[in-house]
């Protein structure tokens, strides 16, 4: 139960990765709206085996638990605490971390839409390097990604490291590129986290394997800081929506304080969308004027790019260009036009506070109602009930700042 009005909350989470500073945020959202709450924040360097929390008089704790010093530690302050990412051996009945509420992530589901993103690329031929010592987490994006890939009638390979691999990241690196090497190509290939796909990118640059054209590479967590600035090319990669994942924490930690809940329930964040860039740009089409036609349309979603335009950009006739999609696709070239487009809007729904007036002057329509005509067309809903429905899978009000 609380011992003050305002309660004191503890947030033990790795600020250096995206996870935690998103959960930051979202846990502040939900003070704001609820609170107010009073916060100390410990960094992970200062977890070290001297870490108490005996004289931090508190009321609650949200942690991610990264050693046996720390687990002890929360197990003698005695309060109610949310636990994220908890390890399998964390959960095992004999942790006194058993009994925590958790927030997780939906690993299965990012890695069948990492796969689902592969297979848009009309790849063949498909490989998965997990965490290298087989954590759960890690073993549930296998799961998911050889999942979908089978069920599409393929098969899959998985990277095994040796057991002095596991210890030393330079001989890891020399056996996962010997892998690499071998591998079938052209190949699409999920890496179970960012840092993974950067070293996997990375090896593939010191082998000269040409990335995407021989391994095209996708990560998960999409944290733009890897991502985008520390590979050689720029990754793909998919999140998840850690700020919902920090409110849902708080929300969580606020009912466990207030005696509502006794029960521990795990919550997992779910995934948002992949993020292509450079490492997965490209299509596995015989056909180049394909490639090139899919490349337009990708690219000049928001210049609202029709048939006869596309066709006088490929220098081919509307009649060839056609009979070559409903091959190749078994649609039409508007319909791929259309699919891209709406995608691109339910980005905008989904992800900004952006108006449909504003969206619709964003994605070049005349007007607002032949906007929510179009997506009504195509969607089969409303553009207000999708924004809804988006909003209501992931129940973490977005809060200003100031």
């Amino acid at each position: 139960m609380l011992t003050s009005p305002i309660p004191k909350v503890a947030i033990l989470l790795e600020t250096s990765r995206l996870l935690g500073r998103g959960m930051h945020q979202g846990i502040v959202n939900y003070s704001r709206l609820h609170g107010p709450w009073a916060f100390h924040v410990w960094l992970m360097d200062e977890l070290t085996d001297s870490f108490s929390l005996v004289k931090w008089r508190g009321d609650g704790i949200i942690a991610r638990i990264p050693n046996k010093q720390v687990e002890k530690a929360i197990q003698v302050a005695g309060l109610p605490t949310v636990g994220v990412m908890l390890t399998d051996e964390q959960r095992q009945p004999s942790s006194s971390c058993f009994h925590f509420s958790e927030i997780n992530v939906e690993s299965y589901e990012a890695a069948v839409l990492c796969a689902e993103h592969l297979l848009e690329l009309q790849f063949k031929t498909f490989a998965f390097v997990g965490e290298k010592n087989d954590v759960s987490w890690s073993l549930q994006r296998q799961k998911g990604f050889c999942d979908k890939i089978t069920q599409e009638g393929f098969s899959c390979q998985c990277y095994i490291p040796s057991k002095q691999s596991r210890y030393s990241w330079n001989d890891d690196s020399v056996q996962l590129g010997n892998w690499l090497a071998k591998l079938p190509k052209p190949v699409g290939l999920l890496a179970a986290f960012d840092l993974r796909g950067k070293q996997i990118i990375d090896v593939c640059f010191e082998r000269g394997i040409k990335v995407p054209e021989e391994i095209a590479v996708i990560g998960i967590d999409n944290d733009q800081l890897i991502c985008e600035y520390c590979c050689y090319q720029p990754m793909s990669s998919i999140g998840f929506d850690t700020v919902l994942g920090g409110y849902k924490a708080a929300e969580m930690l606020d009912q466990i304080m207030k005696g509502k809940q006794t029960e521990p329930i795990c919550f997992r964040i779910p995934p948002l969308h992949v993020v292509a860039r450079q490492s997965t740009d490209c299509y596995r089409l015989n056909d180049p004027l394909l490639v090139q036609a899919l490349e337009i349309i990708r690219s000049q979603t928001t210049r609202r790019i029709n048939v006869e335009q596309l066709c006088r950009q490929l220098d081919v006739s509307k009649n060839t260009l056609e009979k070559k999609f409903k091959q190749q696709f078994g649609c039409s070239i508007l319909c791929k036009i259309n699919q891209a487009i709406i995608a691109q809007i339910k980005i905008l729904l989904s992800e900004t506070n952006m108006t449909i007036a504003e969206i619709a002057e964003h994605c070049l329509f005349d007007s607002d109602t032949n906007l929510c005509k179009f997506f009504k067309r195509e969607t089969g809903t409303t553009m207000r009930q999708w924004r809804l429905q988006a909003k209501q899978t992931s129940k973490a009000p977005s809060v200003p700042f100031g």
